[in-house]
């Protein structure tokens, strides 16, 4: 039988891996964009011009959430 050793530096990087899945399983569920995407699409489509930061695309995906509400 193969002896388990701990490696401490590996929890870390085993936590970021899995808030990193989480995040992005989790975003569109909520309603965040693809924010990766976002800046694809956008250097390739407008390259001189600088993209939000991840703030301000938060923020502007959550006001047009709540500009689309119906009840």
């Amino acid at each position: 039988m193969k002896k388990f050793k701990f490696n401490p530096l590996a929890a870390p990087r085993a936590v970021a891996r899995f808030l990193a899945r989480a995040d992005a399983a989790l975003a569109p569920l909520i309603g965040l964009g693809d924010y990766e995407g976002y800046l694809r699409h956008f250097r390739s489509a407008h390259p001189d011009e600088v993209p939000l930061s991840r703030a301000e695309f938060f923020r502007a995906m959550q006001d047009s959430k709540a500009k689309n509400v119906k009840c």
